[in-house]
């Protein structure tokens, strides 16, 4: 595991990746059922959710977006925003890892927008298993995970073959216990990323995502 020589271990940092809310490029599996404006209006209020809770995770936030320019949306004061680097998802993670550990963090964390059960207490849950484990991991119910965090960065962890499949946290877990890194697993969480997934989740957003459907409508 590699850890630069100015990390103290009570500093703690949390990754948020995200993309700027432009119609058609977000929520896209989403968008095929319920259409590129619902969809969108869904991915804004899940990047409130998640922003909030970083808000108030009593961690350094790093906004790392998919690209430069403005974000799209308010970001909370405070929050350091960085742009993502690396032609696949795995090694932006990696970079994003390595830049944040780097500037003396010693616990790190990383999450996206798509678990709606994202909170403080989630958040904080995670942080405490880094003080037994040097990696945390938080399965989602679709193969993947909604959070990783590490105390230092474990040399392949994000090489994988491809990414969003089912057997995403199973092969990352595999490259972890051939390295005799160990590891602890949180409660599983759901990721929001389709219309049955909306169906089961719309209750932690917030009504006005549905504002303008009739009486209903509603998925």
């Amino acid at each position: 595991m590699m850890q630069p020589g100015n990390t103290s271990p009570e500093k703690k940092a949390l990754i948020v990746f995200l993309k700027r809310p432009v119609k058609g490029r977000v929520k896209t599996r989403l968008a095929r059922s319920v259409g590129e404006e619902q969809a969108l209006a869904v991915y804004r209020a899940m990047v409130q959710l998640t922003l909030k809770a970083a808000d108030e995770s009593g961690a350094e936030v790093f906004a790392y977006m998919s690209e430069s320019g403005d974000p799209g949306f308010a970001m909370p004061a405070g929050f350091r925003l960085r742009v993502q680097q690396g032609e696949t998802l795995g090694l932006r993670m990696e970079n994003a890892f390595k830049e944040v550990f780097e500037d003396g963090f010693g616990k790190v964390l990383i999450i996206g927008s798509d678990c709606p059960q994202m909170s403080p207490a989630v958040l904080g849950e995670a942080y405490r298993y880094l003080d037994a484990a040097p990696v945390v991991a938080g399965p989602a119910t679709d193969g993947g995970y909604f959070l990783l965090g590490m105390t230092a960065l474990v040399p392949g962890i994000f090489e994988l073959a491809r990414w969003s499949h089912a057997q995403v946290l199973d092969e990352t877990l595999a490259i972890l216990q051939r390295k005799r890194v160990g590891y602890a697993l949180m409660s599983e969480l759901s990721d929001l990323d389709d219309a049955q997934d909306l169906r089961r989740l719309s209750h932690l957003l917030p009504e006005t995502v549905f504002a303008g459907e009739g009486e209903g409508d509603k998925v």
